[in-house]
């Protein structure tokens, strides 16, 4: 997966992944509307580094959920096959 982004242009950010794009936080679509925040703004080098952070940690949040994913069921599963001491 492609992660964190690079400036090709003023106008241009690639190197984002489409999952990474299209992750949402309570129902917004975190990069865009960190961009449409600053609609009609330039962006300083600061601004695209921040934004650039941004993405980076949204794509290691979505690498570390695909292990959250990907190891629950067995957690589930031993969590659920202890067997707890009867009551005194």
């Amino acid at each position: 997966m492609s992660s964190g982004c690079i400036s090709t242009k003023p106008s241009t950010l690639i190197g984002i992944a489409q999952e990474t794009w299209e992750y949402q936080i309570g129902g917004y679509q975190v990069l865009n509307k960190w961009l449409k925040d600053r609609k009609g703004r330039i962006l300083s080098l600061e601004d695209i580094q921040h934004y650039c952070r941004v993405t980076t940690a949204l794509a290691q949040t979505i690498q570390t959920q695909a292990e959250i994913d990907r190891l629950y069921p067995q957690v589930e599963k031993d969590t659920l096959a202890v067997e707890l001491p009867p009551k005194a």
